[in-house]
């Protein structure tokens, strides 16, 4: 599954009265858009939203176990993942990352496409995660709301004691921005890799104004 968002309380309701275990599964190399290779905090995030939504197991994919493992240089990241995410118990007052999920991902653009550049995909439906929200477009007229919705399984009331810092990260882009200069407009970050030239997909920083 290359999805953050898996239905568990559908197979759940397909597989009721059965033997079959649900064991939902995280890609590392064929990542969804936006989260290839991401630090620890992102896979505890997951992780804790499959265990409080009924997972019976976590299925892990393409993660490296040693030095040596092909894939790229992140398999510190991936042991730790083992030693934490296996449990409830073993995530609990953990950092972690609750994200909303992207389309595309998985591969380059000759199997899934970019979202920026968006087809509806006619094969490798998996791969795409075709029915997320972002990329969202936000009016610049007007006070349309975009709603979007993002799952986080800790109960953040009953731990209050034991939380430190609560952030919310947006990142925006505003073509119309382009021509001003960098001291005006916000920090640039990178919205993608996969199927990207080197140095992935980087935003267009809107004006710093926007933060009001």
């Amino acid at each position: 599954m290359r999805s953050f968002d898996v239905d568990l309380s559908a197979f759940r309701h397909i597989t009721a009265g059965t033997h079959v275990k649900l064991y939902p599964c995280v890609d590392d190399h064929h990542a969804s858009d936006g989260y290839a290779t991401p630090p620890i905090d992102i896979y505890l995030g997951v992780a804790a939203n499959w265990w409080q939504q009924g997972a019976d197991g976590i299925q892990t994919f393409n993660f490296n176990h040693a030095p040596d493992f092909p894939f790229g240089g992140v398999w510190q990241t991936h042991v730790t993942a083992y030693r934490e995410l296996g449990t409830r118990q073993t995530l609990r007052h953990k950092n972690k990352c609750f994200v909303v999920q992207c389309r595309g991902g998985g591969h380059g653009t000759t199997v899934v496409p970019n979202p920026e550049d968006w087809t509806t995909p006619r094969r490798m439906y998996f791969n795409t995660n075709m029915l997320s929200p972002l990329p969202a477009r936000l009016a610049n007229r007007g006070r349309p709301d975009t709603l979007l919705k993002v799952a986080v399984a800790d109960d953040l009331d009953a731990e209050r004691k034991h939380l430190k810092r609560i952030s919310l990260h947006l990142l925006l882009s505003d073509p119309a921005s382009a021509e001003l200069p960098s001291a005006q407009r916000l920090a640039p970050g990178t919205v993608a890799t996969i199927g990207h030239p080197a140095g992935g997909l980087i935003n267009t920083p809107p004006i710093r104004d926007i933060a009001r």
